[in-house]
């Protein structure tokens, strides 16, 4: 048969139905074919479809070296951990301070110093500058939490951070965001009667945050940051707010009802399956069992179902990591190692690193993805006075 009789595959069955299967090596030599390759592999929406291509990356201090300097590790989703290599910046900059600010399709942001970095695991030395901000710096003192998530509105991607000075009186906080196109920081709203309590993920485009009612000893002399931000007897973590970005606020979700009076304790938030799901105490003796809730329907509070409920979780907290296409294993970070939970025998089995011997101090869960990090260059002679030390309004 001539090879013009052979039946021709329409492109866009190509694009949208094939390409997906294909690994990232396979799909960074696709990109050199043609343009229409090209826009449609390095486009944020387009998502590979292989199996075993969710990722967690791990860091930890590690015990004989500097706790400024981090050993990278990544668990695939059968529970496999294996040392990673660092992000390919500056040598001397690894001696500094790093923070993780967020993950977003595959994509990983995260700050040494003032200087903000967009990281993409899977592709080799894919790794630069895209924002300043200086509070970050570790000379100014600040706690910072953040997210990071893609506008699909604006096709673009956003960060928000809070930092929080540990002299308020002296240094303020601030709540603030910017896309990594505008590069200028903005003051971000947030409801009057609650505060900041933990991260949590981007479910639908949109970050949410877990938060507490306000502290009314906030606007004393005698509030302490450190100390009192987390005192589960006075405060109650019982809220998740999501950020709008189209109004540069955050928003309240709703919520299923509380088990007590007093509102939920929120352990943590999680995604299940594209699903935004929370970490909930059911008891709250010494003893200490949880309740994992999905929002199957988004936005709507009678679409909150119980899903998994599990019995005296060590240590009294549980970060919900990642969970197998078939639900049978839940894996977790619990006082900084990793656990598997089987939901059919109601047990839990720690997972080991290589060595057997790190502590990790973040889980930051990612896709494997062919995005590139070369769109949104910093040019300090053209960004530099958008993010400069003039700030909004304070919080």
């Amino acid at each position: 048969m001539a090879s013009s009789d052979l039946p021709q595959i329409p492109n866009d069955i190509i694009l949208k139905h094939i390409l997906p299967k294909f690994p990232i090596k396979s799909l960074l030599r696709f990109k050199c074919l043609n343009q229409q390759y090209f826009s449609t592999i390095s486009d944020p929406d387009f998502k590979i479809s292989s199996q075993n291509k969710d990722r967690v990356l791990l860091t930890s201090p590690g015990k004989k070296i500097s706790s400024e300097k981090l050993y990278y590790f990544v668990m695939n989703n059968e529970g496999h951990i294996q040392r990673y290599r660092k992000p390919p910046t500056r040598s001397r900059m690894m001696r500094e301070t790093m923070i993780i600010l967020g993950s977003c399709k595959g994509l990983i942001l995260f700050s040494i110093n003032e200087e903000i970095f967009l990281w993409n695991p899977s592709i080799l030395r894919s790794c630069r500058k895209v924002i300043e901000l200086d509070r970050l710096s570790s000379d100014h003192d600040y706690r910072v939490h953040s997210g990071f998530f893609y506008d699909n509105s604006e096709k673009d991607f956003k960060v928000v951070v809070r930092l929080l000075h540990s002299t308020p009186s002296y240094g303020g906080e601030w709540l603030i965001s910017t896309s990594l196109k505008s590069k200028r920081w903005k003051h971000v709203s947030f409801p009057d009667n609650k505060d900041f309590a933990s991260e949590g993920p981007v479910v639908n485009d949109r970050l949410h945050w877990v938060v507490c009612d306000r502290d009314p000893r906030k606007d004393t002399d005698e509030y302490d940051p450190y100390r009192h931000s987390f005192d589960w007897k006075l405060l109650s973590y019982n809220s998740i707010v999501y950020f709008d970005s189209s109004l540069d606020e955050f928003k309240l979700l709703p919520m299923p009802d509380p088990i007590e009076e007093g509102g939920d304790k929120i352990v943590s938030l999680g995604v299940i399956h594209e699903c935004l799901c929370m970490i909930r105490k059911i008891t709250f003796d010494s003893k200490c069992d949880v309740e994992i809730l999905m929002m199957k329907e988004y936005g709507v509070k009678q679409s909150w179902t119980s899903s998994f409920i599990i019995l005296d979780v060590i240590g009294g907290s549980m970060e919900l990591v990642m969970v197998s296409k078939q639900y049978d294993a839940l894996y977790s970070m619990i006082n900084g190692k990793f656990y598997v939970y089987n939901p059919t025998t109601m047990t839990f089995k720690k997972i080991l690193d290589p060595k057997r011997r790190y502590k990790f101090s973040t889980a930051t869960p990612f896709i494997e993805s062919a995005l590139p990090t070369n769109g949104y260059y910093w040019n300090a002679k053209e960004h530099k006075k958008g993010a400069s030390t003039m700030y909004p309004n304070r919080i």
